[in-house]
């Protein structure tokens, strides 16, 4: 992502929305290879544009355009969720998690990220994923994104990670009640014993209940 390492600063909410349109039309459209359908899998702060990025690309609204494959469903794990409107991730983070520091255009994680994401890891995994952490650009803070995915009648599915030290259970619950009942019928969710990169402690769970249908509620 542009907004992530050198140069991050100089990179916004649009760059990261663009970027990730990018890749999943690759993807749909057989860029490089044949075309098949996506699910779209957000993390913690990939919520935030990854959700504003499912905009034209989602099946039906490809199907309406004469196209085949699209976007088929949402998964959203322990992810930030805002509501149409958002004038920026502020909405949700009204102040600066104390595992990162601002140094202006950018936020640099600090020590206390080690645990914070990564706290049902060893020890000694501990240190190799920190160490792979980087400056992440400040700006989509305070972006407005007035559209939203909430409506559509896309699959969606949130996964709480209950353990997670970065993004607390029960923030993860505000933001997901604040959208949930755009559509109710829409949404699943599921929940697992984890911290926030439950991708690297958990993955085998992750990967059963992410190929598994979603049973949504009626």
């Amino acid at each position: 992502m542009p907004t992530i390492g050198v140069g991050a600063g100089h990179y916004g909410l649009a760059d990261e929305v663009a970027t990730i349109q990018k890749t999943i039309t690759q993807i749909i459209d057989g860029v490089d290879g044949a075309s098949q359908d996506v699910i779209l899998v957000c993390h913690s702060y990939g919520g935030w544009p990854g959700s504003r990025a499912v905009q034209g690309l989602d099946k039906v609204s490809r199907q309406s355009q004469g196209k085949q494959h699209g976007i088929i469903r949402l998964f959203f794990m322990s992810a930030f969720l805002l509501p149409e409107g958002a004038s920026g991730l502020v909405d949700a983070l009204p102040e600066i998690p104390a595992w990162t520091t601002n140094e202006g255009p950018v936020n640099v994680p600090n020590k206390l990220a080690k645990e914070a994401f990564f706290s049902d890891l060893p020890p000694a995994a501990q240190e190799i994923w920190f160490d792979r952490l980087r400056p992440q650009s400040s700006s989509p803070l305070t972006t407005p994104w007035h559209w939203a995915p909430w409506n559509l009648s896309i699959p969606k599915t949130y996964l709480f990670l209950k353990k997670d030290y970065a993004l607390p259970p029960a923030s993860q619950e505000t933001m997901f009640k604040k959208v949930h009942a755009v559509a109710e019928n829409t949404w699943n969710t599921l929940s697992l014993d984890s911290g926030h990169d439950a991708f690297l402690s958990r993955l085998e769970e992750v990967i059963k209940i992410l190929t598994s249908p979603p049973v949504l509620q009626g």
